[in-house]
Parts: structure tokens; sequence; C-alpha cells
């Protein structure tokens, strides 16, 4: 093969691999979703709770997933 040659094999390559990515990029966008609706219970880490308010999301939390908690008083 030519000099002449081998430079458009190699910018076809390139070609077609900036296509697939492209492609791939674009289609991977489509199939995740925009906004997850699987929280239970509204809870956020950013701000500080008092007692009454950590008791009402841990009730929330048990009435959400009764088969992993069950609230208890400790003394």
């Amino acid at each position: 093969m030519t000099r002449i040659q081998e430079r458009k094999w190699f910018k076809a390559g390139i070609l077609v691999l900036t296509v697939l990515i492209g492609t791939s990029l674009v289609m991977s966008q489509d199939w995740l979703p925009r906004k997850w609706n699987t929280r239970k219970v509204n809870l956020s880490f950013n701000k500080y709770y008092d007692w009454q308010e950590v008791e009402q999301v841990l009730r929330k939390l048990e009435k959400a997933f009764p088969k992993f908690l069950k609230l208890r008083s400790a003394g």
C-alpha cells in the first residue's frame, strides 16, 4: 500500500470510530431516566435534625421498609 492509501484508511477508521462513539453516547442518554422516582422517604443530609424530626423520619423509614427496620426504645 502506498502512503496515500494508508492515510485514506486511517481517516476512514477515525471517521467510523467517531460515528460509533457519537451514536452510542446519544442513544445511551435515551435509556437513562430523567428523574429517579424511587424515593420512599424524603430525607436530606444537608440539614440539622432535632430529636422530634429524627423520630418522625425514623418512623417514616420504619413504615417504608418494615422488612429491614424495627424501631425500639433503647432505655
